[in-house]
């Protein structure tokens, strides 16, 4: 048998993301796989870093400061854009078209609740998207006849239509009456709050595999008489943190509804979501209605930090080999006999643009 080309597989996410990430320690794991790990240039042709296998990548914050028009933004997307596309045959984990469905909470929210329809009949029971509507306007009148018409009931959240790439996604609000809908900042997506007893389950997917990490989160809350609160998500659901509101209230905890929590139903719900939304690195928020015991799906985040996952590099490079060895143009024997398997995995996607504002760093 001649030897194999090395699998090389191209990378970029921001020096930030780098730093978090240890990026030494993806380089070590190549290393060690007989793996070339190329950092790519996203203000040179693709073309010039290649050939390329594969492409691991976290674009988000490029691609929302595209949709904002911002020349080098525009520019390095469309390259991308071009160097996919003439490439089908690529492995891009993720494609950015099934990203950018992620970027705008609407959009997001959307197209979970489309991909329910196709459930069996138990999983869709269990499984919902609180009531939501996009508002644009700063009409009292006009937003609140817009969320009965969708069956919204006091109290709601109001998010930014951004969903990532910026600390002014994690900003939001706690609406309990008609009068505090003149707080609402548009264009934003109001959703019913959901009682959950004050427990967010983070599940992060890479692939088949989920991790389930338990967060603090809003305490519940009912519609009355009092002033918006305003708050940080990201602050609020922050491991080991502690605010006034994420403490149940004493009679709360004494009568409330306690659910029991599987793990493995947290993990199948979002492998599940995550097959149906053609992503393999996804992180998804789901919080337990205190009341119904359905699961609430709340969030979700394109290629989410994966710090708390151990071997996480082991297991994405697992998931880019094996995606790459189903490729037709996977790196083969110089013997010239085919080693490669029949493969059912989806060909990477064009990429396109959305939403705004980015880190322009670049990697170490």
């Amino acid at each position: 048998m001649g030897s194999k080309r090395p699998l090389r597989v191209g990378y970029w996410w921001s020096s930030k993301k780098s730093l978090k990430f240890k990026y030494t320690e993806f380089a070590d794991v190549c290393r060690k796989r007989g793996i070339d790990l190329v950092k790519l240039d996203l203000e040179r042709p693709l073309e010039e870093q290649g050939p390329l296998d594969a492409i691991v990548h976290k674009l988000t914050n490029v691609m929302l400061e595209a949709e904002a028009g911002d020349p080098w933004a525009l520019n390095a997307c469309r390259r991308f854009r071009e160097y996919v596309s003439s490439r089908p045959d690529l492995v891009v984990v993720d494609p950015l078209d099934k990203v950018e469905v992620l970027l705008n909470r609407y959009n997001q929210y959307t197209a979970v609740q489309e991909n329910r329809n196709g459930q069996s009949g138990e999983e869709e029971e269990e499984v919902f998207v609180p009531a939501f509507v996009e508002l644009h306007s700063r009409d009292v009148r006009e937003n609140l006849s817009r969320m009965r018409a969708r069956g919204i009931r006091f109290p709601i959240v109001c998010k930014p239509l951004v969903a990532h790439g910026t600390p002014v996604a994690h900003e939001m609000c706690l609406v309990f009456n008609e009068g505090g809908l003149g707080d609402v900042k548009p264009p934003c997506v109001v959703q019913e709050f959901i009682n959950h007893n004050a427990v967010l389950h983070k599940v992060f997917i890479i692939e088949d595999k989920y991790f389930v990490k338990q967060r603090p989160s809003l305490k519940n809350f009912y519609a009355m008489d009092r002033e918006t609160i305003f708050f940080n998500s990201h602050l609020v659901s922050k491991a080991n943190s502690s605010s006034e509101l994420t403490e149940p209230d004493e009679e709360e905890c004494e009568e409330g509804r306690r659910w029991a929590v599987r793990e493995e139903r947290l993990g199948r719900i979002a492998t599940s979501l995550g097959r149906r939304l053609g992503l393999a690195l996804l992180g998804v928020d789901i919080i337990v209605d205190r009341e119904t015991g359905r699961h609430a799906i709340i969030d979700i985040n394109p290629f989410p930090g994966y710090d708390e996952v151990d071997d996480f590099f082991e297991l994405l490079l697992d998931v880019i080999v094996r995606r790459a060895s189903c490729s037709p143009e996977a790196p083969q024997e110089d013997s010239g006999i085919e080693t490669s398997d029949s493969c059912d995995e989806k060909k990477a996607a064009p990429c396109r643009t959305t939403r705004r504002q980015h880190s322009r760093n670049t990697q170490p």
